[in-house]
């Protein structure tokens, strides 16, 4: 049915259109998608800027390359938060269940707490504990103005899908920085 405003000719020029759009659309690079959403990150929502494939998670992933995928995430972080969405798209499902959405995750790690992970100079990544189905690692993080910081990355093996057998991220909790327990032990002894 044509309205007033909306003649035969306009609806010729739309059908001429149509094919053309969808041609274009087509042919457009495809588009990563980020979690995010109300329930807790499981829902995917485009970016924009996205045209390469993001690391996800996957059972080749040993917990080591986890964690260094992060790190990465972490110290390259841009603009639009791009490695925090790296970051979070590792988080278990439990995880993401507590800190998320990706926007709430965002301000959690922007937070003084965890910031200084945020474009860090360097790490310092200490032997990897595995026991059966979890892991964890110790990281001492040289963040953007040369100051210290220590995390613990908690992992653990998941067990059901759509993540069964890929390692992920439980928690990252910051503890005392280990330069700084040395410096105390050195004055202790004094």
């Amino acid at each position: 049915m044509l309205t007033k405003n909306f003649d035969r000719s306009g609806l010729a020029l739309l059908l001429i259109l149509l094919p053309l759009l969808l041609l274009v659309a087509s042919s457009a690079p495809a588009r990563g998608f980020l979690p995010g959403g109300g329930d807790g990150g499981q829902e995917a929502r485009p970016r924009a800027n996205q045209t390469k494939e993001l690391p996800r998670p996957s059972p080749q992933l040993s917990p080591a390359e986890v964690i260094g995928i992060q790190l990465r995430a972490l110290k390259d972080n841009d603009a639009e938060d791009g490695g925090l969405a790296i970051v979070f798209s590792f988080a278990s499902p439990s995880n993401r269940f507590v800190t998320g959405p990706l926007e709430r995750f965002i301000k959690l790690v922007k937070n003084p707490v965890y910031r200084p992970m945020l474009n860090h100079r360097a790490t310092e990544r200490k032997p990897i504990e595995i026991s059966g189905g979890a892991a964890s690692q110790r990281v001492v993080i040289v963040d953007a103005q040369g100051e210290t910081a220590t995390f613990v990355f908690v992992l653990t093996k998941q067990v059901e899908e759509p993540f069964k057998d890929c390692w992920m991220t439980d928690g990252v909790e910051r503890v005392e920085d280990d330069s700084r327990n040395q410096i105390i032990a050195q004055v202790d002894e004094l």
